[in-house]
């Protein structure tokens, strides 16, 4: 038998008793069936209180939130919907419920979201973060990111889904800001590192220029200075023959002179003895009657004879004094000529000293244009440091965990290049490739660098290449310091594991050893997208585990003295 329990009205329950075969009840066990439904029914009463607030708070949740919470059935048609849907899409609820695919999508995403709720369904499972478009009714496109649940019945069959739509067209539209304003500074960038590769050919045609100029330059002035001294080897030969041909003329005109004396002392000794003849012939005249005209004819013969030798002394005269005029007229051209000669070799002189003062003039112009291209070296150096910088900046910008990463690495690498005792010259090129080891990131995708969990195996060997796209980045810049060699061999190891070129031991240079110690173990103390920061003591116990094998040993222990003994904090280096 059966009684209804009835409470305020309402069916609560029932209550059956059965009767025994001898037809007896005992009235104890009604009295404790009785009192038992009393408490089942507070405790009822109690839960549906909890369940109803439960609900409103529920409710008043669902209602308020700013995002589009709702249920569709299998076929598509919704079957819940929150307030929300009015301010973002411009539909009220009674126009979304029971509307099939409503409100509409964009089309290119109908297809997709088709396929992915038809995934789903053979799958049981749901769907999170899917981007999908809809039509606003105003004709506006918003952009939404929707999850959703599957709804099971108690057979386990899916029945539905409920999800929530968020509203991400605002966030979308600074997604596209922030994309484009980073496109255009990597174009801004590109476009600066052209120009600085324009001006890097420029200044190294000028400098190649200057170089061949100044070597024609040496050149001229070491054939000038050779055939100047050809020239006064020269004119020094002509002087001494100048010299010794008028020595052989003053020596022929005394020999001449000598011959013309000793000849007019013979025509004198001649006249005198003539004279004594002539006396002679007179003291003998009387004797000499008998023969006078045989002696009258010898007289007028040797009359003869000596007009004749007379008339000869006297051409043989006039011939020397005609030589001796003209070897006095050969002399004074002589003179004339060595005068002259002296005169050239004075204007010679002269102009080879202009020409001197010429070249030192040329050569003080060398120098100042040396001047001037060491200057425009120092500027180009200064602007590769400031392009440095903001090529390190955009590879910030690109990945925000590596904010001060090249930074604090590029200090770190100079304290430890500096605790080894290298030249200045050294601490100063690893100072500008530690500023951008990285740069090479910047031909990686934002999604690949940023991304929380583990690479796949397609990522590694991409995010390996940065090493390689940084040198390619850098090998053309005109500097004297290694830069991109250093940025190549970063992540090189002693024992060979490193990449990308596997190099070993002395194949590494000292400045990339020194930039991979540093790279590791601001690394491991700084925080990244898929571990938080591991600290400066377990970066440490990586390098002095590693000393020898994976680092090189002195450029480890340098780091470790910094660090355990001379007190060097991370936080130092900002």
């Amino acid at each position: 038998m059966k009684d209804p329990i009835i409470t305020n009205e309402e069916l609560v329950g029932d209550i059956s008793v059965f009767k025994e075969i001898t037809g007896k009840v005992d009235s104890f066990k009604w009295e404790t069936a009785y009192r038992e439904l009393g408490q089942s029914q507070s405790e009822q009463k109690q839960r549906a209180k909890l369940l109803g607030e439960s609900e409103d708070k529920y409710r008043r949740l669902v209602e308020t939130t700013t995002d589009w919470i709702w249920a569709m059935d299998l076929e598509g048609c919704r079957t819940y919907s929150n307030p929300a849907v009015y301010p973002l899409l411009g539909y009220q609820v009674g126009e979304v419920m029971g509307a099939y695919t409503f409100p509409p999508m964009h089309s290119e995403d109908e297809q997709p979201i088709r396929e992915m709720i038809k995934h789903c369904i053979e799958q049981k499972i749901g769907w999170q973060n899917f981007r999908i478009r809809r039509w606003h009714k105003d004709g506006s496109i918003r952009s939404f990111e929707s999850t959703a649940s599957p709804i099971m019945n108690a057979a386990g069959k899916i029945e539905g889904f409920s999800g929530i739509d968020r509203d991400i067209t605002e966030r979308k539209r600074e997604e596209a800001a922030l994309q484009a304003a980073h496109d255009q500074l990597e174009q801004r960038v590109a476009d600066r590192a052209d120009e600085l590769m324009r001006v890097n050919d420029a200044l190294r045609t000028e400098i190649t220029e200057r170089k061949r100029e100044k070597a024609a330059l040496q050149e001229a002035h070491g054939e000038l200075e050779q055939r100047l001294a050809a020239r006064t080897d020269e004119l020094v030969r002509v002087n001494d023959a100048l010299r010794t041909e008028i020595n052989e003329r003053k020596r022929v005109e005394t020999a001449l002179q000598a011959a013309h004396g000793e000849r007019e002392q013979r025509l004198a000794d001649r006249a005198d003895e003539l004279v004594q003849a002539n006396d002679a012939l007179r003291t003998e005249v009387t004797e000499r009657k008998r023969i006078e005209a045989s002696l009258q004819e010898a007289h007028d013969r040797l009359e003869q004879r000596v007009a004749d030798r007379t008339d000869e002394l006297v051409r043989v005269t006039d011939a020397l004094r005609t030589e001796i005029a003209e070897r006095k007229r050969v002399e004074t051209a002589l003179q004339a000529a060595h005068d002259e000669l002296e005169q050239r070799v004075a204007d010679r002189t002269d102009e080879l000293v202009r020409m001197n003062d010429g070249l030192q003039t040329e050569i003080t112009g060398c120098k100042e244009a040396e001047e001037q291209r060491q200057h425009a070296l120092d500027n180009l150096q200064q602007t590769i440091g400031t392009t440095m910088r903001v090529m390190g900046s955009a590879v910030e910008i690109k990945d925000p965990y590596m904010a001060g990463h090249q930074r604090r690495s590029a200090a770190l690498a100079r304290s430890i290049a500096g605790e080894m005792g290298l030249s200045q010259d050294k601490i100063d090129a690893i100072r500008m490739a530690g500023s951008i080891h990285d740069i090479g990131k910047l031909s990686i995708p934002t999604e690949i660098l940023l991304k929380p969990g583990k690479l796949s195996e397609i990522e590694v060997p991409l995010i390996k290449e940065h090493a390689k796209r940084g040198y390619e980045i850098l090998k053309d810049v005109e500097s004297s310091w290694p830069l991109a060699e250093i940025v190549y061999q970063h992540h090189e190891r002693v024992d060979g594991s490193g990449y990308p070129r596997n190099l070993k031991g002395d194949e590494i240079c000292v400045e990339a050893s020194i930039m991979a110690v540093a790279d590791v173990v601001e690394a491991m103390a700084s925080p990244r997208p898929y571990r938080p920061a591991l600290g400066i003591e377990a970066a440490l116990e990586e390098i002095e585990k590693n000393r020898g094998t994976l680092y090189d040993k002195t450029v480890a222990d340098a780091c470790l003295q910094l660090f355990r003994e001379k007190g060097l904090h991370l936080k130092w280096l900002d």
